[in-house]
């Protein structure tokens, strides 16, 4: 099974400040809009930021799922340049939104399939007896792990300043206010 996993990065720490100063530049601009020298600079920047995405990925992924990462090469937003949309390009917003929808969405068809009916005392008790549901114990622990911002497989989204698949308010808000300073670095991840 594959899925398409949204990293979010902050490039502060990638990019040099008159390197952030020219990404600043950018705002609002379609990678079809810059001129030869510019898009040059864009795919160098991406390099960096998606190896430094892919650094964070092996180190936060279990060692054996990171033989199943591999930067995405389908299905990417227009302005992707390898694997990376830089917080600057008019899909950004929309592209990060997405993402995080993407997650919630699983944990509520989880919710749904475990929960068509209320999980009272006896339905838990049934779950820890041998003969349980293991399927249904199986998408209770997934609900719990993306409530609590493990990143899984079904998770689709991973917040690298927050270090967990849940965005922060104080990390949207940054990326609200200065969108030069993030990228989304997109993945293929098989499991």
């Amino acid at each position: 099974m594959h899925a398409l996993h949204t990293v979010l990065l902050k490039i502060t720490n990638v990019l040099q400040d008159w390197e952030l100063e020219l990404v600043k530049r950018l705002e609002g601009r379609n990678v079809r809009e810059l001129g030869e020298s510019e898009r040059r600079m864009v795919e160098v920047w991406a390099k960096r930021i998606a190896d430094r995405a892919c650094l964070l990925v092996k180190a936060l992924a279990c060692p054996k799922a990171c033989d199943y990462f591999s930067l995405a090469k389908r299905n990417l937003p227009e302005n992707c340049t390898g694997g990376c949309l830089l917080g600057v390009f008019r899909e950004f917003k929309e592209e990060l939104e997405k993402a995080i929808k993407a997650r919630e969405d699983v944990v509520l068809e989880l919710a749904r399939e475990c929960f068509d009916e209320p999980l009272d005392v006896a339905g838990v008790e049934r779950l820890l007896k041998d003969d349980g549901d293991m399927l249904l114990a199986h998408k209770i622990r997934k609900i719990g792990q993306l409530l609590c911002g493990e990143w899984v497989f079904e998770a689709l989204f991973f917040s690298g300043p927050d270090l967990s698949s849940r965005p922060s308010a104080k990390t949207m808000k940054s990326v609200a206010g200065a969108p030069h300073e993030f990228a989304l670095v997109f993945f293929d991840f098989h499991d």
